[in-house]
Protein backbone atom coordinates (compact mmCIF):
# COMPACT_ATOMS: atom_id res chain seq x y z
CA UNK A 1 0.00 0.00 0.00
CA UNK A 2 1.46 3.48 -0.16
CA UNK A 3 1.93 5.63 3.25
CA UNK A 4 3.43 9.58 3.53
CA UNK A 5 6.30 8.80 5.66
CA UNK A 6 8.22 12.00 7.49
CA UNK A 7 12.15 11.04 6.48
CA UNK A 8 13.25 13.56 9.14
CA UNK A 9 12.31 16.51 11.31
CA UNK A 10 12.23 19.53 9.68
CA UNK A 11 9.08 20.27 7.08
CA UNK A 12 7.25 18.82 4.70
CA UNK A 13 10.31 18.90 2.20
CA UNK A 14 10.96 15.26 4.30
CA UNK A 15 8.03 13.72 3.43
CA UNK A 16 8.19 10.58 0.77
CA UNK A 17 5.32 8.67 -0.35
CA UNK A 18 6.41 5.20 -0.51
CA UNK A 19 4.92 1.23 -0.76
CA UNK A 20 4.85 -0.43 2.18
CA UNK A 21 3.07 -3.66 3.81
CA UNK A 22 0.09 -3.59 4.32
CA UNK A 23 -1.86 -3.34 7.75
CA UNK A 24 -2.65 -6.96 9.50
CA UNK A 25 -4.68 -6.30 12.71
CA UNK A 26 -3.62 -7.73 15.93
CA UNK A 27 -6.01 -9.13 18.48
CA UNK A 28 -8.37 -6.28 19.39
CA UNK A 29 -7.72 -3.83 16.35
CA UNK A 30 -9.00 -3.28 12.99
CA UNK A 31 -7.91 -2.03 9.79
CA UNK A 32 -9.63 0.75 7.77
CA UNK A 33 -9.51 0.98 4.31
CA UNK A 34 -8.91 4.67 4.45
CA UNK A 35 -10.56 6.85 1.72
CA UNK A 36 -9.90 10.44 2.90
CA UNK A 37 -7.80 11.76 5.60
CA UNK A 38 -8.03 15.00 7.22
CA UNK A 39 -4.94 18.22 6.94
CA UNK A 40 -4.00 19.75 10.62
CA UNK A 41 -1.48 22.31 12.27
CA UNK A 42 -0.40 19.65 14.34
CA UNK A 43 0.72 17.35 11.01
CA UNK A 44 3.18 20.26 10.19
CA UNK A 45 4.04 20.87 14.21
CA UNK A 46 4.53 17.24 14.32
CA UNK A 47 6.61 16.83 10.73
CA UNK A 48 8.64 19.85 12.35
CA UNK A 49 9.66 18.25 15.58
CA UNK A 50 7.70 20.49 17.74
CA UNK A 51 4.46 18.53 18.53
CA UNK A 52 3.89 16.91 21.64
CA UNK A 53 4.36 13.26 20.21
CA UNK A 54 8.41 12.72 18.82
CA UNK A 55 7.97 9.39 17.17
CA UNK A 56 11.39 8.56 15.80
CA UNK A 57 11.90 9.21 12.01
CA UNK A 58 11.01 7.82 9.41
CA UNK A 59 7.47 7.88 10.86
CA UNK A 60 3.91 7.99 9.05
CA UNK A 61 2.17 11.21 9.21
CA UNK A 62 -1.68 12.58 9.17
CA UNK A 63 -4.09 12.57 12.37
CA UNK A 64 -7.28 11.81 11.16
CA UNK A 65 -8.65 9.69 8.81
CA UNK A 66 -12.32 7.89 7.42
CA UNK A 67 -13.01 4.51 5.34
CA UNK A 68 -14.68 0.98 5.63
CA UNK A 69 -13.32 -1.69 7.43
CA UNK A 70 -11.20 -3.98 5.24
CA UNK A 71 -10.24 -6.20 8.23
CA UNK A 72 -10.81 -7.48 11.78
CA UNK A 73 -8.68 -8.90 14.52
CA UNK A 74 -9.29 -11.66 16.95
CA UNK A 75 -11.85 -10.46 19.91
CA UNK A 76 -13.56 -7.72 18.33
CA UNK A 77 -17.14 -8.44 17.89
CA UNK A 78 -18.62 -5.16 17.75
CA UNK A 79 -17.18 -4.11 14.24
CA UNK A 80 -17.34 -5.99 10.68
CA UNK A 81 -15.69 -5.71 7.57
CA UNK A 82 -17.68 -2.97 5.52
CA UNK A 83 -19.00 -0.97 8.38
CA UNK A 84 -17.82 3.02 7.95
CA UNK A 85 -15.30 3.95 10.30
CA UNK A 86 -12.44 6.85 11.18
CA UNK A 87 -10.74 7.35 13.68
CA UNK A 88 -7.53 9.92 15.00
CA UNK A 89 -4.06 8.48 15.46
CA UNK A 90 -0.60 8.99 13.60
CA UNK A 91 -0.28 7.52 10.03
CA UNK A 92 -3.77 8.35 8.21
CA UNK A 93 -2.33 10.07 5.26
CA UNK A 94 -2.16 6.35 3.88
CA UNK A 95 -4.62 3.92 2.08
CA UNK A 96 -4.92 1.41 5.10
CA UNK A 97 -4.70 2.34 8.86
CA UNK A 98 -4.56 -0.52 11.57
CA UNK A 99 -6.01 0.79 15.28
CA UNK A 100 -7.24 -0.66 18.01
CA UNK A 101 -10.97 -1.34 17.93
CA UNK A 102 -11.43 0.93 21.06
CA UNK A 103 -10.20 3.66 19.17
CA UNK A 104 -12.93 3.75 16.09
CA UNK A 105 -15.87 5.48 15.65
CA UNK A 106 -19.17 4.68 13.43
CA UNK A 107 -19.08 7.96 10.89
CA UNK A 108 -22.63 9.28 12.18
CA UNK A 109 -25.10 9.45 9.43
CA UNK A 110 -24.93 12.19 6.84
CA UNK A 111 -21.60 12.96 6.31
CA UNK A 112 -19.53 12.19 3.44
CA UNK A 113 -16.15 10.00 3.67
CA UNK A 114 -14.36 14.08 3.07
CA UNK A 115 -16.67 15.54 5.92
CA UNK A 116 -15.55 13.04 7.78
CA UNK A 117 -12.56 12.87 7.90
CA UNK A 118 -11.93 16.05 9.14
CA UNK A 119 -14.90 15.69 11.76
CA UNK A 120 -12.75 14.99 14.64
CA UNK A 121 -9.99 16.90 15.10
CA UNK A 122 -11.93 20.32 13.77
CA UNK A 123 -15.62 20.13 15.07
CA UNK A 124 -14.83 17.50 17.76
CA UNK A 125 -12.22 20.29 19.17
CA UNK A 126 -14.69 22.37 18.71
CA UNK A 127 -17.63 20.86 20.89
CA UNK A 128 -15.45 19.83 23.46
CA UNK A 129 -13.76 23.08 23.92
CA UNK A 130 -17.18 25.40 24.34
CA UNK A 131 -19.78 22.84 25.70
CA UNK A 132 -17.65 19.94 27.41
CA UNK A 133 -14.36 22.83 28.37
CA UNK A 134 -16.05 26.24 28.15
CA UNK A 135 -19.72 25.51 29.43
CA UNK A 136 -20.82 28.22 26.74
CA UNK A 137 -24.33 29.27 27.84
CA UNK A 138 -26.88 30.50 25.37
CA UNK A 139 -26.74 34.73 25.06
CA UNK A 140 -22.83 34.48 25.98
CA UNK A 141 -20.46 36.28 23.21
CA UNK A 142 -17.97 33.88 21.90
CA UNK A 143 -14.95 35.79 19.93
CA UNK A 144 -13.37 33.25 17.52
CA UNK A 145 -9.73 34.11 16.27
CA UNK A 146 -8.27 31.93 13.06
CA UNK A 147 -12.20 32.33 12.54
CA UNK A 148 -12.06 30.88 8.96
CA UNK A 149 -9.69 27.96 9.31
CA UNK A 150 -10.69 23.89 9.52
CA UNK A 151 -11.36 24.68 13.76
CA UNK A 152 -12.57 28.46 13.15
CA UNK A 153 -15.44 27.69 11.10
CA UNK A 154 -16.39 24.82 13.25
CA UNK A 155 -16.84 26.81 16.14
CA UNK A 156 -18.79 29.19 14.53
CA UNK A 157 -21.26 26.14 13.52
CA UNK A 158 -20.95 24.70 17.38
CA UNK A 159 -21.21 28.08 18.81
CA UNK A 160 -24.28 29.08 17.16
CA UNK A 161 -26.28 25.87 17.97
CA UNK A 162 -25.21 26.35 21.69
CA UNK A 163 -26.94 30.03 21.29
CA UNK A 164 -24.15 31.89 21.65
CA UNK A 165 -23.10 35.46 19.80
CA UNK A 166 -20.28 35.05 17.79
CA UNK A 167 -17.33 37.38 16.98
CA UNK A 168 -15.39 35.77 13.83
CA UNK A 169 -11.77 37.39 13.87
CA UNK A 170 -9.61 36.66 10.16
CA UNK A 171 -6.90 38.26 8.28
CA UNK A 172 -8.81 38.90 5.10
CA UNK A 173 -12.08 40.43 4.00
CA UNK A 174 -12.64 36.84 1.71
CA UNK A 175 -11.56 34.68 5.00
CA UNK A 176 -14.27 36.90 6.86
CA UNK A 177 -17.07 36.25 4.06
CA UNK A 178 -16.35 31.87 4.76
CA UNK A 179 -17.12 32.74 8.14
CA UNK A 180 -20.47 34.66 7.36
CA UNK A 181 -21.82 31.66 5.26
CA UNK A 182 -21.14 29.92 8.70
CA UNK A 183 -23.10 31.84 10.39
CA UNK A 184 -21.00 34.59 12.38
CA UNK A 185 -22.64 37.52 14.07
CA UNK A 186 -20.04 39.45 13.57
CA UNK A 187 -16.79 40.09 11.39
CA UNK A 188 -13.43 41.35 12.76
CA UNK A 189 -10.36 42.03 10.23
CA UNK A 190 -7.58 41.93 12.81
CA UNK A 191 -5.53 42.76 10.12
CA UNK A 192 -7.04 46.56 9.63
CA UNK A 193 -9.03 46.91 12.73
CA UNK A 194 -8.35 47.38 16.42
CA UNK A 195 -9.37 44.15 18.10
CA UNK A 196 -9.87 45.92 21.55
CA UNK A 197 -12.25 48.28 20.46
CA UNK A 198 -14.15 46.72 17.83
CA UNK A 199 -14.83 43.57 20.08
CA UNK A 200 -16.46 46.39 22.76
CA UNK A 201 -18.25 47.79 19.86
CA UNK A 202 -19.85 44.79 19.22
CA UNK A 203 -20.10 43.11 22.34
CA UNK A 204 -22.27 46.49 23.30
CA UNK A 205 -18.96 47.64 25.74
CA UNK A 206 -18.78 44.45 27.50
CA UNK A 207 -16.47 42.27 25.87
CA UNK A 208 -16.23 38.44 25.56
CA UNK A 209 -17.60 35.29 26.90
CA UNK A 210 -15.51 33.12 26.01
CA UNK A 211 -12.42 33.61 23.72
CA UNK A 212 -11.60 30.31 21.48
CA UNK A 213 -8.38 30.95 20.47
CA UNK A 214 -6.95 29.34 17.35
CA UNK A 215 -3.80 32.33 16.67
CA UNK A 216 -2.28 32.91 19.48
CA UNK A 217 0.75 35.59 18.68
CA UNK A 218 -0.05 39.29 18.69
CA UNK A 219 -3.93 38.50 18.05
CA UNK A 220 -4.35 37.11 21.73
CA UNK A 221 -2.09 39.83 23.43
CA UNK A 222 -4.83 42.96 22.17
CA UNK A 223 -8.16 40.24 22.74
CA UNK A 224 -6.96 39.35 26.40
CA UNK A 225 -7.81 43.68 26.99
CA UNK A 226 -11.27 43.02 25.58
CA UNK A 227 -12.74 40.28 28.01
CA UNK A 228 -15.78 40.83 29.61
CA UNK A 229 -15.35 39.71 33.71
CA UNK A 230 -15.19 36.30 34.57
CA UNK A 231 -14.52 35.62 30.65
CA UNK A 232 -12.73 31.70 29.88
CA UNK A 233 -9.95 32.06 27.48
CA UNK A 234 -9.79 28.83 25.39
CA UNK A 235 -6.32 27.87 24.14
CA UNK A 236 -6.68 25.79 21.00
CA UNK A 237 -3.73 26.43 18.73
CA UNK A 238 -0.67 29.06 18.01
CA UNK A 239 -1.36 29.07 13.87
CA UNK A 240 -0.09 32.62 14.11
CA UNK A 241 3.76 30.88 15.59
CA UNK A 242 3.83 32.36 18.93
CA UNK A 243 2.47 31.16 22.09
CA UNK A 244 1.96 33.89 24.25
CA UNK A 245 2.49 35.03 27.72
CA UNK A 246 0.02 35.94 29.75
CA UNK A 247 0.10 38.30 32.78
CA UNK A 248 -1.18 36.74 36.35
CA UNK A 249 -2.12 40.29 37.40
CA UNK A 250 -4.19 40.56 34.31
CA UNK A 251 -6.13 37.69 35.34
CA UNK A 252 -6.30 38.10 38.66
CA UNK A 253 -7.69 41.64 37.80
CA UNK A 254 -10.45 40.58 35.31
CA UNK A 255 -11.08 36.81 37.45
CA UNK A 256 -10.34 35.12 34.49
CA UNK A 257 -10.08 31.45 33.43
CA UNK A 258 -7.36 30.61 31.02
CA UNK A 259 -8.54 26.62 29.68
CA UNK A 260 -6.22 24.73 27.97
CA UNK A 261 -7.74 22.68 25.05
CA UNK A 262 -6.12 19.56 24.15
CA UNK A 263 -8.85 17.40 22.91
CA UNK A 264 -5.94 15.01 20.96
CA UNK A 265 -4.68 13.62 23.89
CA UNK A 266 -8.27 13.49 26.07
CA UNK A 267 -9.49 11.55 22.68
CA UNK A 268 -6.54 9.30 22.79
CA UNK A 269 -6.65 8.40 26.75
CA UNK A 270 -10.41 8.52 26.84
CA UNK A 271 -12.58 6.82 24.50
CA UNK A 272 -15.32 6.88 26.40
CA UNK A 273 -15.10 11.24 26.18
CA UNK A 274 -14.38 10.94 22.28
CA UNK A 275 -18.08 8.76 21.57
CA UNK A 276 -19.74 10.86 23.47
CA UNK A 277 -18.43 14.29 21.55
CA UNK A 278 -18.41 12.53 18.39
CA UNK A 279 -22.13 11.42 19.91
CA UNK A 280 -22.86 14.88 20.60
CA UNK A 281 -22.27 16.44 17.57
CA UNK A 282 -23.92 13.16 14.92
CA UNK A 283 -27.27 14.30 17.36
CA UNK A 284 -26.35 18.61 16.89
CA UNK A 285 -26.09 17.57 12.81
CA UNK A 286 -29.22 15.62 12.57
CA UNK A 287 -31.46 18.46 14.38
CA UNK A 288 -29.27 20.90 12.20
CA UNK A 289 -27.00 19.64 9.95
CA UNK A 290 -23.46 21.04 9.94
CA UNK A 291 -21.96 22.36 6.77
CA UNK A 292 -17.94 21.53 7.12
CA UNK A 293 -16.21 24.02 4.55
CA UNK A 294 -13.98 21.74 1.94
CA UNK A 295 -10.92 24.32 1.31
CA UNK A 296 -9.33 21.87 -1.26
CA UNK A 297 -8.56 18.17 -1.95
CA UNK A 298 -5.02 16.65 -1.89
CA UNK A 299 -3.90 13.06 -3.13
CA UNK A 300 -1.77 11.57 -0.91
CA UNK A 301 1.24 12.34 -3.46
CA UNK A 302 0.32 16.36 -2.79
CA UNK A 303 0.52 16.16 1.27
CA UNK A 304 3.62 18.21 1.19
CA UNK A 305 1.67 20.95 -1.18
CA UNK A 306 -1.26 20.96 1.56
CA UNK A 307 0.81 21.29 4.27
CA UNK A 308 3.02 23.97 2.97
CA UNK A 309 -0.31 26.02 1.83
CA UNK A 310 -1.08 25.63 5.73
CA UNK A 311 1.86 26.70 6.79
CA UNK A 312 1.00 29.57 4.41
CA UNK A 313 -1.96 30.63 6.21
CA UNK A 314 -3.76 30.23 3.06
CA UNK A 315 -6.38 27.89 3.68
CA UNK A 316 -10.36 28.84 4.62
CA UNK A 317 -11.80 25.36 5.90
CA UNK A 318 -10.38 22.08 5.87
CA UNK A 319 -7.79 20.70 3.54
CA UNK A 320 -8.59 17.10 2.96
CA UNK A 321 -6.28 14.21 1.18
CA UNK A 322 -8.32 11.92 -0.57
CA UNK A 323 -6.22 8.23 -1.57
CA UNK A 324 -9.02 6.97 -4.62
CA UNK A 325 -10.61 4.69 -2.97
CA UNK A 326 -14.52 5.85 -3.13
CA UNK A 327 -16.46 3.37 -0.87
CA UNK A 328 -19.96 2.99 -2.32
Amino acid sequence: MRAVLCQDYGGPEHLRLEDVPEPQPKPGEIVIRLAAAGVNFADLLMVRGTYYLHPPAPFRTGLEGAGTISAVGEGVTDWKIGDKAFAARPGCFAEYIAVKASEALPIPAGFTMVQAAGLIIGYGTALYALKHRGQVQPGETVFISGAAGGVGTAAIEVAKRLGAVVIAGAGSAAKLETCKAHGADHLLNYSTEDIRERIKEMSGGKGYDVFVDCVGDDVFDAALRASARSARLMIVGFAGGRAPSIPANYLLAKNLSVIPVAFGGDFAESPALARAVIDDLGAMHAREPFHPEIGGEYGLEDVPEALARLADRNVRGKLVIVTGYKPV
